[in-house]
């Protein structure tokens, strides 16, 4: 019989001890609350499985083992009991939370859990697989090449000591949690939204009344122009402050404009989803002086009814994800590190004609990525946008962390990995 003295609780002392015993089962087994869990659909009792396991001679010897760990009568070891009051607290408040193991398991990868954990670079690429130390066991169990990740089936194996299984089994190894912990973290972590939380935003629904913003029958809002602005400066300082490459300057036809109605900003021409030219938005270079706000628009011109950027993607928007951002210069940003499928709402809130035009572009099964800014503002925005899209797309939440943090201030190499 195997005995580890250093271990606390039944449920630290049962998950280690059966990974022990199974060691080269794909996924390892996880104790919850007393509970053995094999899969999602077989579970079994700690003690019935520990009396099988060890074939006791009676039920002393049983007993006598079970205090060996000293283990009281809540189920946890007394060392477990002294874990600090935040801890708990934190604990207690989890339990009243959803979490949503599917949704977790389909939309979180294994190669952004990794990351998180800054074990992704030192891992080797092979074929469909990542292959390196395992961050899961101690240097008993030490070999270069034991630990194994499934691209393709998004799940992974350690050769060496056995453990394994998916994202979820990952973060509860790695943070010595059980599944319903990881899940957790992983929600809060990866912006991952629980069926349930889409109930509670549906049934909010039922008692809020829905923002109409939508065109009147026969009315002809934000027609073509018939005009072109034509001797806008590209060259002008503030683009290159921004960041902006000339192929980016050039592609969205950016300038300053010298004269006219945007006379002293830098102009933004704005299609819509078919292509055509509707408007030219201007924005100041720099702050504006009071009483002028930062952007400028045409006085008839519905931004609400228009997603700036979606013409350059309509036509494959079905086979890539979409990522939504609050304003142009966060689209510039995007498009020149590499992310062309990126789309503005010009502003932080979203309209029923907004909503209808990006569900209709990225179909059914389409993929929406929120990258709202880090201020109030942005955290208010991204909660309207899911209340919207929640039961019609899947979406993923980009948290930039830091309070400020904007997209169009991110480095080339920050974007990649907020996008990873």
């Amino acid at each position: 019989m195997r005995s580890d003295h250093n271990l606390v609780g039944l449920e630290e002392w049962g998950l280690t001890c059966i990974r022990y015993k199974l060691r080269g089962e794909p996924k390892p087994l996880e104790v919850i609350n007393g509970v053995l869990v094999k899969n999602e659909r077989e579970q079994i009792s700690v003690e019935k499985y520990l009396k099988e396991l060890y074939e006791f001679q009676s039920e002393k010897d049983y007993q006598n083992f079970v205090e060996s760990f000293i283990i009281s009568d809540n189920g946890m070891g007394a060392k477990a009991q002294l874990r600090d009051k935040d801890n708990k607290e934190s604990e207690m408040k989890s339990k009243s939370e959803w979490v949503d193991f599917k949704e977790i398991k389909e939309n979180v990868s294994m190669e952004e859990i990794l990351d998180h954990y800054g074990l992704l670079k030192c891992l080797k690429k092979r074929k469909d697989e990542l292959i390196g130390f395992c961050p899961v066991h101690d240097e008993k169990h030490y070999n270069k090449n034991s630990f194994c990740v499934s691209t393709v089936k998004n799940n992974w194996h350690c050769f060496s000591c056995g453990a394994g299984g998916n994202v979820l089994d990952f973060v509860a190894a790695m943070e010595k949690v059980d599944i319903r912990q990881a899940g957790l973290l992983i929600q809060k972590r990866f912006g991952v939204v629980s069926e349930e939380d889409k109930k509670l935003v549906k049934e909010k629904r039922k008692i809020e009344e829905p923002k109409e913003d939508k065109k009147n029958p026969g009315e002809v809002v934000n027609p073509p122009l018939t005009f072109e602005l034509k001797t806008l400066d590209p060259e002008h300082p503030y683009l290159k402050e921004k960041g902006l490459k000339e192929e980016t300057i050039e592609e969205f036809g950016l300038g300053f404009c010298k004269k006219g109605l945007m006379k002293g900003r830098i102009v933004i021409p704005i299609h819509n989803e078919n292509g055509q030219l509707v408007a030219y938005a201007g924005k100041y270079p720099g702050d504006p002086p009071e009483g002028e706000s930062k952007y400028k628009f045409p006085t008839k011109f519905r931004k609400s009814l228009v997603v700036f950027n979606l013409n350059r993607l309509k036509d494959k928007a079905k086979d890539e994800r979409v990522i939504l951002v609050e304003e142009f210069f966060d689209v510039f940003n995007l498009w020149q590190a590499g992310y062309k499928n990126v789309v503005a709402l010009m502003g932080t809130s979203m309209s029923d004609e907004q909503e209808k035009l990006i569900v209709e572009v990225v179909g059914g099964n389409g993929r929406v990525v929120l990258m709202f800014d880090s201020d109030e503002a942005g955290v208010k925005a991204t909660t309207e946008v899911v209340e919207r899209l929640i039961d019609k797309v899947y979406l993923k939440i980009i948290r930039l962390g830091q309070e400020g943090l904007q997209p169009d201030s991110l480095s080339e190499e920050e974007i990649k990995k907020a996008l990873l």
